[in-house]
């Protein structure tokens, strides 16, 4: 997830288009960060990086997944894992 928000917004030096999708829904719930999840045929694409991390990171909160900086985000993920009880 910290590798995914550096990507989004732009702390790594990559295009963010290249990995992921945005969701072109504008009725999106939680954070405006939303990312377009694509149906894959084959566990070899279904396992990649940019599959894995799209529903966990569609799940956040908006103050995590729209945090300012590296540090602010880290904070606010420790906090959500805490209130569902993910180590």
């Amino acid at each position: 997830l910290i590798t995914a928000y550096k990507i989004i917004h732009g702390f790594m030096n990559v295009d963010a288009g290249f990995f992921f999708e945005f969701s072109p829904d504008s009725r999106t719930r939680g954070h405006n960060f939303k990312l377009q999840s694509h149906f894959t045929r084959t566990d070899v694409r279904k396992y990649f990086f940019t599959s894995r991390v799209i529903s966990q990171w569609n799940a956040l909160p908006a103050p995590c997944a729209e945090a300012i900086n590296i540090s602010t985000f880290k904070n606010e993920l420790s906090k959500h894992f805490l209130t569902e009880g993910i180590r």
